[in-house]
């Protein structure tokens, strides 16, 4: 990665947040978090802001491979940047806190989603989380995400 950037720049090509966001995203969708992080370290060393699509691209890849202290982290320091989150990151967020069986967070989450008027999950989101904790026989939990939708 490191050799790709010395290239455009002997090229006289910028890397910009748009250059960054596509090779983030890249090797988040092959599974490769830690090249996916160390491009996002790269983008900050190189002065470039990440926007909220490299956030969301960062925040949902580590969500999905079960890295949600990570993903939290990035979610902290992306409110310290000023950057806005968006549907994908609270969604990715609620799901992570829902299947570690932190349900008051996902519920906290939920309602800051609402106070900033960003569309909540739809059903199916909530459907498919309650199922799954169901068949975990985390009833309690689904109950407490069942709340959720009818609130």
């Amino acid at each position: 990665m490191i050799d790709l950037f010395n290239s455009m720049k002997s090229n006289g090509i910028e890397a910009t947040c748009h250059v960054f966001n596509i090779l983030i995203g890249a090797y988040a969708k092959c599974g490769v978090m830690d090249e996916a992080m160390l491009t996002f370290t790269e983008m900050r060393r190189q002065g470039v802001s990440p926007d909220v699509f490299t956030y969301a691209t960062v925040i949902v890849s580590l969500c999905r491979t079960s890295r949600l202290a990570n993903a939290i982290d990035k979610f902290d320091e992306m409110i310290a940047m000023g950057v806005q989150p968006n549907r994908p990151v609270y969604q990715s967020l609620i799901q992570g806190y829902c299947i570690i069986g932190d349900a008051v967070k996902a519920k906290e989450l939920v309602s800051e989603m609402m106070n900033k008027v960003i569309p909540r999950p739809d059903i199916a989101f909530f459907t498919s989380i309650i199922n799954s904790l169901c068949k975990e026989r985390r009833v309690m939990d689904a109950q407490v995400i069942f709340d959720l939708v009818i609130m």
